[in-house]
């Protein structure tokens, strides 16, 4: 496991100075990756489409709603 795989003291101290309301934190591209910063978590493609009829579902609820109101 080389350096750059667990990160460092620095890394530490910058993510705990990041909680600091307004106060600004740099980290270097490997320093981020480092700190977990691009750790994928995006929906599979199956699942953004799954979402979609959902979406559907919620936007034909309220004119189907409206009509049985008349």
């Amino acid at each position: 496991m080389g350096n750059h795989d667990k990160p460092n003291e620095a890394i530490f101290e910058k993510l705990e100075d990041a909680a600091i309301p307004c106060y600004q934190v740099t980290f270097d591209p490997e320093e981020a990756e480092q700190a977990g910063a691009f750790v994928e978590d995006a929906l599979s493609e199956e699942d953004a489409l799954e979402s979609g009829v959902d979406l559907i579902d919620a936007l034909m609820m309220p004119s189907a709603a409206k009509e049985n109101k008349r």
